[in-house]
């Protein structure tokens, strides 16, 4: 309570602040800014940053109250959020708390978020449902891209042109290997509907595959 109370003193005081409450400093601020009037409309601007462990663990109501009613200016989160919530369709969360190590909690099965528990079979739930939801998209995407290797020549004339949908092929002589014949250069260009991402380099998901090879993990690439 104490911590909270503290809390609310120094927001209120970030709301009721006004420019005007400083002495004006000629050799600091511009000239306009000494008229009492520009000073009293000037209001301290506020940005609150938090992580979605925030939302998850129960504080939702409040940060979308301060939203709601313009209490901040500037929201600076993290999107994780939206799958924590989804998690707890399938399997219940318990109240923990936040200052429980993390390191502790996962080597007995268990992840914290904020002060939610969440047993490890909450994730593996998400993932059961959600992978086929990925390869879905995967075999719906795939009758409209077109994969292709880069010559040597084409890489050299190879730029690209920033649009409003994305990364477009500016050279028309990439829509296919014009001499025949395609070596690997090291790059992987993936287009869809003419729109165009450079994917990491081959030697580098070599490099991943091998990785995973090597440690058996379960892991996307």
């Amino acid at each position: 309570a104490t911590h909270f109370g503290k809390a609310v003193d120094q927001i209120n005081k970030m709301l009721s602040w006004r420019l005007s409450d400083e002495k004006f400093d000629p050799s600091k601020e511009e000239p306009k800014l000494e008229d009492p009037k520009v000073r009293s409309s000037i209001r301290c601007k506020i940005f609150l940053g938090y992580t979605s462990n925030m939302v998850s663990c129960g504080n939702r109501e409040v940060l979308r109250f301060l939203l709601e009613h313009k209490l901040v200016d500037c929201v600076v989160t993290t999107g994780g959020g939206i799958e924590e919530d989804i998690m707890k369709c399938f399997n219940p969360h318990y109240m923990g708390d936040f200052r429980l190590k993390g390191r502790d909690l996962r080597l007995k099965g268990f992840n914290r978020i904020g002060n939610l528990i969440v047993p490890n079979k909450n994730y593996i739930a998400f993932e059961d449902w959600f992978r086929p939801l990925l390869s879905a998209m995967l075999e719906e995407q795939q009758p409209q891209t077109k994969h292709m290797t880069l010559t040597k020549t084409q890489l050299n004339k190879l730029t690209f042109k920033q649009t409003k949908g994305g990364i477009v092929i500016s050279d028309s002589e990439l829509n296919e290997c014009s001499d025949g014949l395609c070596v690997d250069v090291g790059s992987v260009v993936v287009g869809v509907d003419g729109k165009l991402v450079i994917d990491k380099t081959v030697d580098q998901l070599n490099d991943q595959l091998n990785q995973i090879r090597n440690t058996n993990l379960n892991t996307n690439l």
